[in-house]
């Protein structure tokens, strides 16, 4: 996989905003749920429906969960990726190549983010 390389992450971060490659379209405001190893959700479906899932990587034993989430953000991948793929066969938006992401947005943050352009603003900072 590939991992995105962006000399605006660090500028963009800090304003809030933080940017992607666009793989599947559609505007969405949610709590973000950073989920770095899958067993640490076996049988927790109910912390993952409907929010924003934020991972390293996904590969094809996450589509349950995907198919949970409001949308989908990844530090690696490309347009062509399996998370790419499977956003765009969902239809929720999702946003690939985020440096960081795991890093910069922690679970309970609200986000929202933009499929169409791979634009991710930070609305709220969980404390």
């Amino acid at each position: 996989f590939l991992q995105a390389k962006s000399k605006k992450t660090k500028e963009s971060s800090e304003k809030g905003q933080i940017y992607g490659k666009p793989c599947s379209s559609g505007n969405i405001k949610g709590e973000v749920l950073v989920i770095h190893n899958l067993n640490e959700f076996k049988k927790e479906s109910h912390l993952v429906k409907g929010k924003i899932l934020v991972a390293p990587m996904t590969d094809p034993g996450w589509v349950y969960w995907m198919n949970l989430s409001s949308g989908l953000i990844v530090e690696k991948g490309s347009i062509l990726s399996h998370t790419a793929i499977i956003g765009r066969e969902l239809g929720i938006p999702t946003i690939v190549m985020v440096p960081k992401a795991t890093t910069i947005l922690k679970t309970g943050d609200w986000v929202e983010m933009d499929g169409k352009t791979g634009k991710i603003s930070i609305i709220k900072k969980c404390e």
